[in-house]
């Protein structure tokens, strides 16, 4: 799928406007954070390109500042410490990761191995989603049995889980139908 019908599409999946995931897929271009295209040749997107459309968007305040603000969701990992082997079960049917796999992994890796997951039919599509505040924090929301966890994920900048400044928030949640169409149309294995 070339990047114009995937811009298309998930526009439509997400009901935004496609200038918007248009303009933040030309700054992730120009970025170098996506393959562009040579002469006639047009590359298509794959599964990360198509993950870091959409958490750009879904976190930057300025849209043609996504490359930046993918930059700093590089800088969130999962934390494991303090969790013990009791806890595997937990991750492996949402992430297809154990625990020792997961952990250290970026919040960008952890959405990676989750719409895998999603996508190979391993795990229910509204049980998982991710939550990106605008400049602010990142969670990866998932069902243990009938509970609602959240993984711990902490900006290494700060060593400590983000907390915004400011008096206003603006979280988006991108659910797990939307993560299964970019691994659908990707065709990532």
């Amino acid at each position: 799928m070339t990047p114009t019908e995937f811009v298309s599409g998930l526009a439509d999946v997400m009901d935004v406007p496609m200038t918007e995931l248009a303009t933040v897929d030309r700054a992730l271009a120009k970025g170098g954070l996506r393959r562009i295209a040579r002469g006639r040749s047009r590359p298509a997107i794959n599964l990360m390109e198509g993950l870091q459309i959409v958490c750009a968007w879904a976190g930057v305040k300025k849209l043609t500042d996504a490359a930046e603000e993918l930059a700093r969701q590089r800088n969130f990992h999962v934390d494991t410490d303090g969790l013990s082997d009791k806890y595997l079960g937990e991750y492996q049917p949402a992430f297809g990761a154990t625990l020792g796999e997961i952990s250290g992994s970026s919040f960008l890796e952890v959405v990676r191995f989750s719409a895998r997951q999603l996508g190979a039919g391993n795990y229910p599509l509204n049980d998982l989603s991710i939550t990106i505040q605008k400049a602010g924090a990142v969670e990866v929301d998932y069902k243990r049995g009938a509970t609602q966890s959240s993984l711990r994920i902490f900006d290494l900048n700060n060593q400590t889980v983000f907390e915004p400044r400011g008096n206003v928030s603006i979280k988006v949640v991108i659910r797990g139908p939307v993560l299964k169409w970019i691994y659908d149309v990707t065709e990532e294995t």
